[in-house]
C-alpha cells in the first residue's frame, strides 16, 4: 500500500514540474527587432533599441520561441540563415512587409 502512495506521489510530483516547465519555457522567449535605422550595437529587443542588419540576427544566440519582427517598409540586401528552428520572423510597423 505505502509503495502503490509513493509512485502516486512521484507521479503527481512530475506531473507539476511539467505544468511549471511549460509555462516558465515561453516566458523564457525574446522577442527581438530589426529596422534599417538601427544599430547593431542596441540591445533589439524594442523599436527603440532595433538591430540593423540581418547578420546581427544570423550571429545572435536566438532560440526556439524567440520572436524577430522586421521593420515594415525595411529592405535589406542579405540574406538571412537563422541558426535554428522555432524562431519566428514577423513585421511590426506601418508599410509594406520587408
Amino acid at each position: 500500500m505505502q509503495h502503490m502512495c509513493n509512485k502516486l506521489c512521484r507521479i503527481g510530483l512530475l506531473l507539476v514540474a511539467l505544468a511549471i516547465l511549460t509555462q516558465v519555457a515561453p516566458a523564457m522567449a525574446a522577442t527581438y527587432f530589426v529596422s534599417p535605422a538601427g544599430n547593431d550595437s542596441a540591445a533589439g529587443t524594442s523599436q527603440g533599441t532595433a538591430w540593423k542588419s540581418l547578420a546581427k540576427v544570423a550571429n545572435s544566440q536566438l532560440r526556439a520561441g524567440d520572436v524577430v519582427q522586421l521593420a515594415r517598409g525595411g529592405v535589406w540586401r542579405e540574406s538571412l540563415s537563422l541558426p535554428s528552428s522555432g524562431i519566428t520572423l514577423t513585421a511590426y510597423g506601418s508599410g509594406n512587409a520587408p
